[in-house]
């Protein structure tokens, strides 16, 4: 009996922190924008008032919204091909038309920077 008490207790904490890779982790949720600008306009106003060239993320548990749209994929390692400031690193599959998949990695400044995946360019967003 307590054999199984013990298994239970030993995995009861990996049971939590597979739920947590599930989801795009709490410190990267919430609203960042490529413009403080944009952010006045966000608190004011709401996303409806925005212009299309006014870049801004909402970010979820599990979904990507904003001026890009997609669904939350999976956790990144850190490593040598991240930014070298990258604290936290997500992969998400855009809802385009080529279902792209992009990364959002949290900088240790606090800044989120999106890229897709095996290319070049790349956009920063503040929090709002």
């Amino acid at each position: 009996m307590r054999t199984i008490l013990l298994c239970f207790l030993l995995l009861l904490p990996g049971a939590s922190v597979a739920v947590a890779a599930d989801e795009i982790p709490n410190e990267m949720r919430g609203f960042w924008v490529a413009k403080k600008s944009t952010c006045n306009i966000l608190k004011s106003r709401g996303p409806g008032s925005l212009r299309a060239d006014e870049r801004w993320l909402k970010l979820t548990a599990t979904d990507v919204l904003g001026s890009t749209q997609g669904r939350f994929f999976g956790e990144l390692p850190i490593d040598s091909l991240s930014f070298l400031s990258t604290r936290l690193s997500v992969a998400i599959q855009t809802f385009s038309d080529n279902h792209l998949m992009s990364e959002l990695a949290l900088t240790r400044d606090d800044r989120l920077v999106e890229r897709i995946i095996q290319a070049r360019g790349v956009a920063t967003y503040l929090r709002c």
